[in-house]
């Protein structure tokens, strides 16, 4: 049991891989309302952005940290590994990262 707890902290923590860098065009982004680990409302932004290579993307970073966006507008995303595999991406130069 204490071996699963343990993986479970694990897993979604950054590895040693160095970050990953794209760039992104801005299609579209939807509101919604998300709560943190203390069950705090935290307004977040959809932001669905269409990578170099065709595919898409959703991040969802904290409202106040994001600047303005016209569709088409070109951003730099970073993308960082966790120990599972997953990558979470995020917008280069945010004002700030919750």
């Amino acid at each position: 049991m204490l071996c699963l707890i343990a993986g479970m902290a694990w897993w979604p923590q950054p590895s040693q891989q160095e970050p990953l860098r794209a760039t992104a065009t801005f299609v579209s982004a939807r509101p919604f309302v998300d709560a943190n680990k203390y069950r705090k409302a935290i307004a977040r932004l959809a932001i669905s952005v269409r990578l170099n290579d065709g595919s898409t993307l959703v991040v969802n970073p904290a409202a106040e940290c994001v600047p303005t966006y016209r569709k088409g507008d070109r951003r730099e995303l970073m993308g960082i590994h966790a120990n599972g595999g997953r990558i979470e991406w995020k917008i280069a130069n945010a004002r700030c990262q919750v």
